[in-house]
C-alpha cells in the first residue's frame, strides 16, 4: 500500500481487510494509491479530511489520513423523503434537487430533502429544471437465470453471483423487456485483473436468430475503447455512431458504469460513463429500431471471467433533458421555456407562492404586462449570467453525490453520525442528512486529462 502510512498496530490485519469480500451493507472505500479498496462502516469524515472506518475484521476503527482516500460509496440508507420536483443548477455546474418556494430580485428560496431550506443568491443560479421526477423503472436485475435465454438455445458459460451475470469465456443472454419508446439503459461492466474486457450489449433489439440482420443498437467495449454502433436491416449493415478512446487501462478499478439515453422519438442517443456525460449523437439510419429486447454478449476467451451487474431499464421523459441542453440564447437576459415549447426572453422578476402552487412572473421583451405562469407549465428557466463572479472563490476539495441526481462540490466536509456539514463556495455552510448522500469523492488531487473522443 504505497503512499499510506499506518501505525504498526494495524499492519497485522490490514491485508486481510483489503482482500476480504465487502459485506452486503458495507461502505466501499477506494484508496488514492494504486487500486486498493477497503470496506466497512465510515463512522466519520473529520474536518481535517481524515476518515474513520470501522470493520468487523479490525480490532478498532482505522483512521485514514487526508488524501489517502479517493472515493467513498456509501451504503444507501432508507429515506422517506419524496423526490423533489426541480433541479437547481448553480453557476459552477452543481445540481441541487429541491422544491422551489420563492424568488425575488436577490434570492431564490428552495427546500431540499437533503439540505432543508436553502437561500441561494441569484448570482449563483444558472438554471432551473422543473417537473423533474424519477424515471419510471421498467426492469432491474439480473435476479436469476430463469429471466434470460441463450442466443441460440440454452444458456452456456453463465451464472448469477451477487446480482451480476457472470460469464466464463464466450457467452450470451437475451431478454425481451418490451422497452418504452424512449428509455435509459444502465449497466456496469467488470473484468479481471490482467485480462482484456470484451463486451457487447445490444438494445432496442428484435432478438432475431444469430446471423440475421436487425435494426438495433449496441455498445461495444474492448481493448480499442468504447463504441456505440447501429446495425441496420437495409443498406450498410454496421454503422458507427460514436467511438471514444476510453481504453480499459483508463479504468484501474476494472469497472465501468455505462448509461445510454435512447430517444427513439428524435433519433438521438446520449452516453454517460461513470456518471459523466460523454456526448450526444444522432442515429444516421432512417428506420428507427423498434425492438423491445436486450442482449448481453461476452466475447472473452475461456477462463476470462466477465461480469455485468446493475442492469436497469427506465422510461425516459426527454423534454426537460432536451430543454436543459439547448442553447440558452442571450446570456445577458433570463429565458423561460414552457412545457409546450413556448420560449420567452426577458426577466424572471418573481416566483410567488400561492395556494395552488408557485407562480412564475416573467417580463417578456415583447409584452407590456408580465406573464404569470404556473410552475406546472414551466419546463426550464435559464438565468442571466452576472457580470461579476459569485461566491468566495474557495477551491472545491470534495464532491458529494446526492440522491435524486444531485452533485455538490465542497471546500470542506465533515461527517458525524447522521449529519454532514459541508462548506460550499457559493452557498456557504450546508448541513445535509446522511441518508441523502450516496458518495464522497476527493477532487483536490490532480487527475489525468480525459482523452479526446
Amino acid at each position: 500500500m504505497t503512499g499510506i502510512r499506518i501505525s504498526n498496530r494495524f499492519t497485522g490485519w490490514l491485508p486481510a481487510l483489503l482482500l476480504a469480500a465487502p459485506a452486503a451493507s458495507a461502505d466501499d472505500i477506494t484508496l488514492a494509491a494504486g487500486n486498493s479498496r477497503l470496506s466497512g462502516e465510515v463512522r466519520a469524515i473529520h474536518a481535517d479530511g481524515a476518515i474513520e472506518l470501522a470493520s468487523p475484521l479490525a480490532p478498532q476503527p482505522l483512521r485514514l489520513k487526508n488524501g489517502a482516500v479517493r472515493k467513498v460509496e456509501f451504503t444507501a440508507l432508507p429515506s422517506d423523503a419524496e423526490a423533489p420536483g426541480a433541479i437547481v443548477e448553480l453557476a459552477n455546474g452543481d445540481r441541487l434537487p429541491a422544491s422551489v418556494e420563492a424568488l425575488d430580485g436577490r434570492t431564490l428560496t428552495a427546500t431540499s430533502p437533503h439540505a432543508g431550506r436553502v437561500s441561494i443568491p441569484r448570482a449563483a443560479l444558472s438554471s432551473l429544471q422543473l417537473g423533474v421526477r424519477e424515471h419510471k423503472l421498467v426492469y432491474s436485475g439480473p435476479k436469476n437465470l430463469d429471466e434470460w435465454q441463450g442466443l441460440d438455445g440454452p444458456l452456456k458459460n453463465l451464472s448469477i453471483d451477487g446480482g451480476a451475470l457472470v460469464a466464463n469465456g464466450q457467452a450470451s443472454a437475451v431478454r425481451d423487456i418490451d422497452l418504452p419508446r424512449d428509455f435509459i439503459i444502465r449497466f456496469t461492466l467488470i473484468w479481471q485483473e490482467r485480462q482484456m474486457p470484451n463486451f457487447q450489449v445490444y438494445f432496442a433489439d428484435p432478438l432475431r436468430p444469430r446471423g440475421e440482420a436487425s435494426d438495433r443498437y449496441y455498445v461495444q467495449f474492448n481493448g480499442a475503447g468504447i463504441e456505440i454502433k447501429r446495425e441496420a436491416e437495409q443498406g450498410r449493415r454496421y454503422n458507427q455512431i460514436a467511438a471514444l478512446n476510453r481504453t480499459p487501462n483508463l479504468f484501474p478499478e476494472r469497472e465501468l458504469r455505462v448509461e445510454v439515453h435512447v430517444v427513439r422519438s428524435t433519433s438521438r442517443l446520449k452516453l454517460f460513463l461513470n456518471d459523466e456525460p460523454e456526448g450526444e449523437w444522432e442515429d444516421p439510419i432512417g428506420a428507427i429500431p423498434k425492438g423491445g429486447g436486450i442482449a448481453i454478449v461476452s466475447n472473452a476467451s475461456t477462463g476470462n471471467i466477465q461480469r455485468v451487474s446493475g442492469i436497469q431499464i427506465l422510461e425516459l421523459d426527454d423534454s426537460r433533458t432536451r430543454h436543459g441542453a439547448e442553447d440558452r440564447g442571450d446570456g445577458k437576459q433570463d429565458s423561460l421555456i414552457s412545457r409546450d415549447d413556448d420560449r420567452w426572453g426577458g426577466a424572471l422578476t418573481e416566483i410567488r407562492s400561492t395556494a395552488s402552487g408557485p407562480v412564475f412572473v416573467f417580463k417578456s421583451d415583447f409584452q407590456n404586462e408580465p406573464l404569470e405562469i404556473p410552475e406546472t407549465d414551466v419546463s426550464t428557466v435559464f438565468f442571466a449570467k452576472p457580470a461579476g463572479e459569485a461566491g468566495d472563490g474557495a477551491a472545491p476539495a470534495y464532491r458529494l453525490r446526492l440522491r435524486d441526481g444531485g452533485s455538490l462540490q465542497v471546500s470542506s466536509c465533515r461527517f458525524d453520525g447522521d449529519s454532514v456539514t459541508a462548506g460550499h463556495p457559493l452557498l456557504g455552510e450546508l448541513r445535509l442528512g446522511r441518508a441523502g448522500v450516496l458518495a464522497f469523492e476527493s477532487v483536490s488531487a490532480e487527475k489525468p486529462e480525459k482523452p479526446e473522443p
